[in-house]
């Protein structure tokens, strides 16, 4: 066992880990065998093979470069390399080229090395330090190294050492809804781009910094496969046009198709229908979408819409994805099935025009157009307030990047949590993970597109679990949840990319920390000026003295998260018949939960008591406790405060129970009250007009 975790070493996979409670946890031998057999590793049946494998993974590792690394501005940096050369007899040639064109060239002997750049000696091998060019600016740059007449590359990622950072003044605060969850009183019922735009102007109009939602990225909503979960999107470098706002379509006045059946009587009644439902029915909604979508996409060849089409043709000539993800929807919707269950040939990407509909091909970029374009007037760069995005971890194990970027994934496991205590049986979160040395060996094309594709849009960019950057847990196929490894990631090289990018689209990073997070990642986060979360339903204390830890001043703080109860279902403690109901907890587990739960409610109802100025007399007791909560969290030193509006309407049930899939109705709800009765209600302005307020001082 020990030369086979000495083998899963040399992989990045962690042979053991602490969990929540701080226990060693090892890693059983067949799952250790089938996360290498993942990783390419070839099998081994006993320790003579175990060695071998060792010995080819470390010539496999011997390379003299590394595919990446990262380079801190205003930071000494070298780059570690590996050289075969007979004792210390050796003259390596570097060239690095910067983004920009310029060169630096330079050659390295053992007369050239300063003191300690000798790492390691061996018979045939040295280890140096090579120091890399000061001064360089930031951007991707390519190292080509040079020695004995044999070549390598790596990419430079060069970046400041921390986020961006904004330079607005005060502390900041948001609001935050679904988007498909945010109703109003326009036509179709569920929320679209220019209902976000407006939710951002009005929390602009109450001195907010920012409004947030859920992923807005394209989904499989109609058809095989279908997933409506914003956390398994079709792809990470897609919006969804079921956002689109169709009246604010340029085409509308060259699409009479269009036209006549927004005002047809049984289409009104359709989408009438659906309004009336508490929940979103993904696939009837995007089937009438659609079929008003499709016109206008045939409208942009009409004749007088010729400036519109050149920006369409500008568009598509700097999206070098987007055709071919046009083409994989359009060949999906033809085959109606995954595309591993496509025949072999599209499997591979070998796709000729007959495999697909052009029409539906066009309608696939033409869509992608219009939601970038509604976007982009959400809060353009001078906007007062901006959008925070969330970038999930994850995309469908069936979607447009898995097919089109498969090198950079690992089919053969999926993602997911270690047991905890709220969890016990771990989580499998069905979707492969990135696969860390195959990403790196591609240059994080793929990382670095799904980054731009966001912050684009984002004053604020949310990261799903964070501690993705540093490791993974890994579940092999056809092993529980409980069963799983970590796997390392390049978290240097992948950190660099998003400092890198942050500053290039002037865009905040927030970490998601929550959960079992090693101390290494919350160093990540503080050296980088990533803003990590504080959850006030994580730090309740049951001191009435003060119910609530202090959120640490760089955080971003709120009351729960989509992950969470609401804070009516908190208080009332509904999570925890909820957990009872799906045999998370036994009952007298449920009994001390509840039992503590009654404490927290007595501290802050003395808390609140105690401290608040003045209150409407009309306000329910419980809108006074949770006025109370983000008042602490208002005033304190938190960098940023967000405030899910769902709080302040005093829902019960929350968007997702997680750990559940078909059980609970996760990411269907909208919200009890629309944008209009919001915008109207005194509480909500009051509780709003406080938060800024305290914000101010």
């Amino acid at each position: 066992m020990a030369t086979l975790a000495t083998l899963a070493r040399l992989y990045g996979i962690q042979p053991s880990y602490r969990d929540y409670r701080g226990q060693v946890r090892h890693a059983s031998e067949a799952a250790l065998r089938a996360t290498l057999a993942v990783f390419g590793a070839p099998p081994v049946a006993n320790d003579n093979e175990i060695r071998a494998a060792i010995t080819q993974r470390r010539a496999e590792l011997a390379r003299p470069t590394p595919p990446a690394a990262a380079y801190w501005l205003g930071q000494g940096n070298t780059i570690r390399v590996r050289l075969h050369a007979p004792g210390t007899d050796f003259r390596l040639h570097l060239d690095l080229r910067t983004e920009e064109g310029n060169h630096h060239r330079w050659s390295v002997s053992p007369e050239t090395l300063a003191a300690g750049a000798i790492r390691e000696r061996a018979e045939s091998q040295v280890t140096v330090d090579v120091a890399l060019p000061a001064g360089l600016p930031a951007g991707y740059h390519t190292l080509d190294s040079e020695i004995a007449g044999r070549h390598w590359q790596t990419l430079v990622i060069a970046a400041p050492p921390k986020a961006y950072q904004p330079g607005l003044p005060g502390r900041w605060w948001g609001a935050f809804l679904p988007l498909y969850a945010l109703r109003t009183g326009r036509a179709w019922h569920a929320g679209d781009y220019s209902d976000l735009r407006r939710l951002v102007d009005w929390t602009a109009q109450h001195g907010g910094q920012m409004a947030g939602t859920l992923p807005l990225l394209a989904g499989f909503l109609d058809g095989a496969p279908y997933d409506h979960s914003p956390y398994a999107p079709a792809s990470r470098l897609a919006w969804n046009e079921l956002y689109i706002d169709i009246e604010a379509s340029p085409e509308l006045v060259y699409a009479p198709a269009t036209r006549a059946l927004l005002l047809d009587a049984t289409f009104a009644k359709a989408i009438e229908d659906l309004g009336e439902r508490r929940m979103v029915d993904y696939p009837a909604l995007y089937r009438l979408k659609r079929r008003a979508l499709e016109p206008l996409a045939e409208a942009l060849f009409a004749p007088g819409n010729e400036s519109r089409l050149a920006g369409f043709h500008r568009f598509l000539e700097a999206s070098p994805h987007l055709g071919e993800y046009a083409r994989f929807r359009a060949i999906g919707e033809r085959q109606g099935t995954a595309w591993q269950a496509w025949p072999e040939r599209l499997r591979l990407g070998d796709v000729d025009a007959g495999d697909y509909d052009q029409a539906a091909a066009h309608y696939h970029e033409y869509v992608q157009w219009l939601a970038t374009e509604q976007l982009a007037l959400i809060a353009p760069e001078a906007s007062p307030a901006g959008l925070y995005m969330d970038l999930p971890l994850g995309v469908h194990a069936s979607g447009f990047d898995t097919w089109r970027f498969r090198e950079s994934f690992a089919p053969g496991a999926s993602a997911g949590a270690p047991p905890d205590g709220l969890f016990v049986g771990g989580q499998d979160w069905g979707f492969p993970p990135l696969h860390p040395q195959r990403l790196r060996r591609d240059s994080y094309r793929y990382f670095i597109g799904v980054v731009r594709h966001h912050m684009r849009h984002a004053r604020v960019l949310r990261i799903d679990h964070v501690m993705g950057l540093y490791r993974q847990y890994w579940i092999p196929q056809g092993f529980a949840a409980t069963e799983g490894v970590y796997v390392r990631y390049p978290a240097d090289e992948l950190t660099a990319i998003l400092c890198l990018e942050s500053h290039r689209h002037r865009c905040v990073v927030v970490g998601e920390n929550l959960g079992t997070v090693p101390a290494a990642v919350e160093h990540l986060l503080e050296r980088h000026g990533f803003r990590p979360m504080h959850v006030a339903e994580f730090a309740a204390t049951g001191d009435a003295r003060g119910p609530f830890a202090e959120p640490a001043p760089a955080s971003l703080a709120a009351i729960g998260t989509h992950d969470t109860p609401t804070f009516a279902g908190w208080w009332y403690g509904l999570d925890i018949h909820d957990k009872l109901a799906l045999g998370l907890v036994d009952e007298d587990q449920a009994r001390e939960e509840h039992a503590g739960r009654e404490a927290v409610r007595t501290s802050i109802e003395a808390y609140v008591t105690q401290r608040e100025a003045d209150r409407s007399p009309d306000d329910p007791p419980l809108t006074r406790w949770l006025s109370g909560t983000l008042r602490h969290l208002a005033e304190s030193d938190a960098w940023a405060v967000l405030v899910n509006l769902e709080d302040l309407l005093l829902e019960l049930q929350p968007q997702n129970v997680p750990g559940t899939h078909r059980e609970r109705p996760n990411w269907l709800r909208k919200a009890s009250a629309t944008l209009e009765a919001m915008m109207s209600d005194p509480a909500v302005g009051r509780i709003l007009g406080e938060v800024a307020r305290l914000r101010r001082r």
